[in-house]
């Protein structure tokens, strides 16, 4: 007989029993089952990490910028000294900067170009948006704002969601 009449012929040939075929089955379901847990915590992980990126970099952005248009700001036009508000405008260069929060975003639009932009992305929603103005100008103090906020991540996790309060105090540079 020929090797390949043997591999082919009934005789040579064994069928697999009932039971090992149920063996094969539930150790496939098994690690079927653990690469779909792996993965999914694999997923969780990386949507956590988005989360708390975007609302970390979205944060340290609008302060950066809040920083920067009121150390170059000739004057805080709103709000008034001691007082506080919702909605910051300062003149840089003769033209006036708005701050406001408009549906959950954080918006400065000047009046120079009448545009509008957002601070924060689309991957984060603003609240509780407060500027205080400090400071006597009448004394030679410097003014100053103090600026706080809430940033919370949009970013679906199965945890909590990322959010974080932010507040700073940046003043004007003095005009020499």
């Amino acid at each position: 007989m020929t090797l390949f009449s043997k591999l082919t012929s009934k005789k040579g040939r064994r069928g697999s029993t009932l039971i090992e075929l149920l063996l094969y089955i539930g150790i496939f379901s098994i690690l079927t089952a653990v690469l779909f847990q792996f993965f999914g915590t694999i997923i969780d992980t990386q949507l956590e990490s988005q989360s708390t990126s975007s609302v970390l970099l979205d944060g340290q952005y609008a302060l950066n910028r809040f920083n920067y248009d009121i150390k170059r700001a000739d004057s805080i036009i709103s709000p008034a000294i001691g007082e506080q508000s919702s909605t910051l405008q300062l003149s840089i260069d003769s033209i006036t900067y708005t701050y406001t929060l408009i549906d959950g975003d954080i918006t400065i639009a000047s009046s120079g170009t009448q545009t509008t932009d957002q601070l924060n992305s689309v991957n984060t929603n603003s609240s509780n948006l407060s500027f205080t103005h400090l400071g006597d100008t009448q004394s030679g103090n410097v003014e100053t704002i103090t600026i706080s906020f809430t940033l919370a991540s949009d970013i679906a996790n199965r945890g909590n969601p990322e959010a974080r309060n932010y507040k700073s105090t940046f003043g004007i540079r003095p005009r020499q």
